[in-house]
């Protein structure tokens, strides 16, 4: 139990470092993910603002040339009609030209994480707004005086000559500042092309640092995992196989998957590897409900231990074994080890000593052991129920001559025979007992003194009818008494004992009721 402890250990701190790389590896490979998606989504974001921009600065040239135009046209053109609708379109554009103007700037105030030139643009922006504002400006003024009566053509021309100068100032600005953006695009791009490369040197590293400090590792675990397992479980089939006792591995309806020698020498089917056999009827059980068995076991504690009951091997001889059974798993599925312990041998010595304890050895009959271990509940269970109880006490008559004349194994034969005659002449509820010698005890419960007599009669005329091969006919003698009120065994040993003494002083070969 220590080493398969240390292992489980062992294995227990190899997979909790595995796992602990495998959440650090999984974090970075993410956290680069995170990033990378990040970046692609700000660079995508430059990209557009960029683009939006240069569009804007084109707006920009596009609608100074306008204004700048609208202008002269305006100044040239003496219709009515025609002079109202180029001062409509100039105010359009100016609007038009300050709107895009706002939102360029607008747009120049986000932040840029890759922004190296974010102070110089800003300043651009601030040089470019006053010419913007003089442009504006010089274009409304262009247009109130151009709307009053009696204008001022060289205050209008002015007015031209100064938008025209601030224009080209103002395009040059523009320029600059379109040129910078792409010069920071570019810049950009760069910056996080290397940040792309070094994510994916990071990236290179964690796969790197997983196959060699999760996979190969988790590789070798496995490898050394499996070859233990394999190696633990050729182990257990050898211990299964040479275990004593019959093991049975089966499945819940009872189908044997697997089973050592000893259980192939019970099983009452050829052992046939296509067939399918089953626990229930593959072996002869007395008496016993296996499936039942089973069940308990499935829907119990997963355990049952020590039932004891009998089967009968292929060969007819009849087995006591002890029943124990497990759940677990076999091959993956839910499974019932079965042990069925032969312990034949042990309830054999058990019934000898039983036998040595309690019974003669020479007659079978009880010996005065049994007697003495008994006689106090009879008498307490004849007093309790108010029953009678009757006791015959017999003698061999002239038992001394058969020993003196033909010696003592005769003699024992003689005991073994009336021995014999006694207990096929007495009911199974009689108790046949040797008390010592050639004297013999029949103690009958729930029997008067009359039916102590019959059944001392019956066993005398047996016995007078019995021929001895040595000796040839013998008698016995009998005292019979019915136990009285109160009265213990002493007594009433003492009253039988009298009437066979009686019985032997009138002739032998009789019974005599013992006087009360």
């Amino acid at each position: 139990m220590g080493g398969i402890k240390v292992i489980e250990e062992e294995y227990s701190t190899i997979y909790k470092r595995l796992i602990r790389r495998f959440i650090i590896s999984s974090f970075i490979l993410l956290s680069v993910f995170m990033l990378k998606q990040f970046i692609i989504h700000y660079q995508i974001v430059q990209e557009e603002n960029t683009s939006y921009i240069v569009n804007i600065a084109g707006r920009q040239r596009m609608l100074s040339q306008k204004v700048v135009k609208d202008m002269s046209l305006i100044q040239l053109d003496q219709t009515i009609s025609d002079d109202e609708r180029y001062k409509t379109d100039m105010e359009d554009s100016l609007e038009l030209w300050k709107k895009s103007h706002y939102e360029l700037l607008d747009l120049n105030k986000s932040e840029t994480i890759f922004s190296n030139n974010s102070s110089r643009i800003n300043q651009m922006y601030q040089d470019l707004e006053p010419i913007f504002i003089s442009i504006i400006d010089e274009a409304n003024l262009f247009l109130k005086e151009s709307r009053e009566s009696g204008a001022d053509i060289t205050k209008t021309n002015e007015h031209i000559s100064t938008i025209l100068f601030h224009e080209s100032e103002y395009l040059k600005k523009m320029d600059s500042i379109v040129c910078t953006y792409e010069i920071e695009a570019k810049e950009s791009v760069k910056l996080i092309e290397q940040t792309h490369t070094i994510l994916f040197l990071i990236i290179l590293l964690t796969i790197v640092f997983i196959l060699i400090k999760i996979f190969i590792p988790l590789l070798d675990y496995l490898k050394s995992a499996f070859w233990n397992a394999n190696e633990s479980n050729k182990n257990l089939i050898k211990m299964f196989q040479t275990m004593k006792g019959a093991l049975f591995v089966i499945k819940r309806d009872g189908q044997i998957l697997f089973m050592n020698g000893d259980a192939e020498k019970i099983i009452s089917k050829e052992n046939n590897s296509k067939e399918i056999l089953y626990l229930a009827t593959s072996v002869n059980w007395i008496k016993f409900d296996v499936t039942e068995l089973i069940e308990q076991v499935k829907n119990g504690d997963g355990r049952i231990e020590d039932i004891e009951t009998t089967i009968e091997d292929k060969d007819g001889n009849m087995i006591s074994v002890i029943i124990s059974a497990v759940t677990g798993i076999y091959n993956g599925s839910e499974a019932v080890m079965i042990n069925l312990f032969d312990v034949t041998a042990q309830k054999q010595a058990e019934n000898a000593l039983k036998n040595i304890a309690i019974k003669d050895e020479l007659t079978g009959l009880y010996n005065r052991h049994f007697l003495e271990s008994i006689i106090d509940e009879e008498f307490d269970r004849a007093k309790r129920y108010d029953i009678p109880l009757s006791a015959a006490l017999l003698d061999l008559d002239h038992f001394k001559k058969v020993n003196d004349k033909w010696g003592h194994p005769v003699g024992d034969s003689v005991l073994k025979l009336t021995a014999n005659l006694l207990q096929n002449n007495i009911r199974k509820s009689d108790y046949a007992i040797r008390i010592g010698g050639e004297e013999l005890l029949i103690l009958m419960p729930n029997t008067d003194s009359q039916g102590a007599y019959v059944t001392a009669e019956k066993v005398r005329k047996a016995i007078e009818e019995a021929i001895h091969p040595v000796v040839g006919r013998y008698t016995a003698s009998f005292g019979v008494a019915e136990r009285t009120m109160e009265e213990k065994y002493t007594d009433l040993y003492s009253r039988i004992d009298k009437a066979l003494y009686q019985a032997k002083n009138n002739g032998r070969n009789r019974v005599v009721i013992a006087d009360i």
